[in-house]
């Protein structure tokens, strides 16, 4: 995914990797997350994701905050990715974990890492079965 300027001022993504001023104190709402979440699981080449695709990453919102979850097996089961936090926090956390990827795949990194990063998924879900 290449980042342009209008992409940088929407996504999170800034030139030489600092915030812009303006960015700083915008609310982060629901949208925020699901764009940042979109990425990530397109990282994954999960695109458009049920809420049992095995493999794909969701926010779960209870007690007053979020935390990223990620979907094991087909019935719905989930493992945390993240503490529990502000919708801001988790957001940050999204946004860090995209621009990784992102890095590494600008580095043709990702492939490698992409594919041990699922199959020790995998392999963690079948020994909790």
């Amino acid at each position: 995914m290449r980042i342009n300027s209008a992409t940088a001022k929407t996504s999170g993504y800034a030139e030489g990797n600092q915030l812009r001023e303006e960015n700083l104190m915008e609310r982060i709402t629901i949208r925020h997350l699901e764009y940042q979440l979109r990425i990530l699981n397109g990282h994954f080449g999960i695109y458009e994701p049920e809420w049992d695709t095995v493999g794909h990453f969701t926010v779960s919102f209870a007690y007053g905050g979020c935390q990223i979850e990620r979907i094991i097996n087909s019935g719905g089961g989930v493992t945390d990715i993240s503490f529990r936090g502000t919708k801001r926090e988790v957001y940050e956390q999204l946004r860090s974990i995209n621009n990784v990827l992102r890095e590494l795949e600008m580095n043709d990194e990702l492939e490698d890492f992409g594919t041990s990063v699922i199959a020790d998924a995998m392999a963690e879900a079948e020994k909790q079965l």
